[in-house]
């Protein structure tokens, strides 16, 4: 049924119950994991702005290898091809390139918004995700936190 799944993940909570039902999944068809990382892009314009951007992409390149990896490795703890990826870029965008370049099946994403009332519904970068991505999402709310 699925060969590959992709976990989008920004180190949340509400991620690790979308990775964890990821794998299960995953578990019962044999499928790869991806988890990616998509780095939004700033505009930096002073030179000052310039030198802090380039130390907080890097912050940001290093948290994402060890969130996206930390996900890979759940996978191959479970017996499962583990891939990850960090990626710079919108990240509904992203995640909807890496789904069609990568053949994902499905997308497993966590509901946990952080802006604005209506985003706090779903989340913004997994509701972009559901209304533009080429293959079908599977949305999942952290059930711990409530």
């Amino acid at each position: 049924m699925y060969d590959d799944i992709l976990v989008p993940t920004d180190g949340s909570d509400v991620v690790d119950t979308a990775a964890s039902h990821a794998i299960e999944l995953a578990s019962l068809c044999d499928a790869t994991v991806h988890a990616v990382y998509a780095i939004e892009p700033d505009n930096a314009t002073l030179p000052s702005e310039v030198m802090r951007h380039e130390e907080v992409h890097e912050e940001h390149i290093d948290w994402g290898e060890e969130i996206t990896l930390a996900i890979a490795d759940r996978a191959r703890e479970r017996g499962l091809e583990g891939v990850s990826a960090v990626t710079e870029g919108v990240p509904h965008e992203k995640i909807g390139d890496y789904a069609v370049e990568n053949g994902i099946d499905l997308i497993v994403m966590g509901t946990a918004g952080r802006t604005g009332f209506r985003e706090r519904l779903i989340g913004s970068v997994t509701e972009k995700t559901v209304r533009t991505a080429k293959v079908p999402v599977l949305t999942m709310r952290d059930y711990d936190a409530e």
